[in-house]
């Protein structure tokens, strides 16, 4: 096939119900079974975040506690200006900080040997996971062993050197550090 490289700064945030009889995600059937999003689709994705609502009571007093927070805040006419707390930023600052790494910082990984011999270390043992994505309920009957593929490839390398060097530019570092590699790791995983 054609190949070549593309110099584009675009993200892709895809959201997806479970597509399933009952609307509840399956722990037990795959992505697919899931979702229902196309193959061709899921193996464009960087990285897939599965977040499950699970009935847990403290969490679910804390998100119900800042829910109702940020009600009480939303309602209050008086004083506009937003503040800082122990735990929030304004939304403001925020932008300009990530607006002010943005441009004034351009980590890069090929300078720190330590954190590429991380990255080789999650490929080599991603490499060696298989993932079984079949296309329909049909070819799932009929999947073979040799119908897996790496759990690894160069597509989630890149993502890996994304996320990485996006964690040394938030800590303001022109080479991305051993912790930024490892934050990128837990990410991905």
């Amino acid at each position: 096939g054609l190949s070549r490289e593309q110099k584009l700064k675009c993200s892709t945030l895809m959201l997806g119900n479970p597509n399933t009889q009952t609307m509840r995600y399956d722990p037990r059937l795959d992505i697919y079974s899931n979702t229902k999003i196309p193959n061709n689709i899921l193996q464009r994705m960087d990285w897939t975040l599965i977040i499950r609502d699970i009935p847990d009571k403290t969490r679910d007093d804390a998100k119900f506690d800042r829910f109702v927070d940020s009600l009480k805040t939303a309602s209050m006419k008086g004083d506009k200006k937003e503040k800082f707390d122990k735990d929030h930023y304004p939304v403001a600052f925020v932008k300009h900080y990530i607006q002010y790494a943005r441009d004034s910082f351009h980590p890069d990984m090929t300078k720190s040997p330590e954190a590429l011999a991380v990255m080789k270390r999650w490929y080599s043992r991603y490499r060696k996971l298989n993932i079984r994505v079949p296309k329909d309920d049909k070819e799932r009957e009929s999947f073979t062993k040799e119908d897996e593929i790496p759990a690894a490839d160069l597509r989630r390398v890149g993502a890996f050197i994304r996320l990485a060097e996006a964690c040394a530019r938030g800590h303001f570092r022109e080479v991305v550090s051993i912790s930024d590699a490892k934050e990128a790791e837990l990410i991905i995983e």
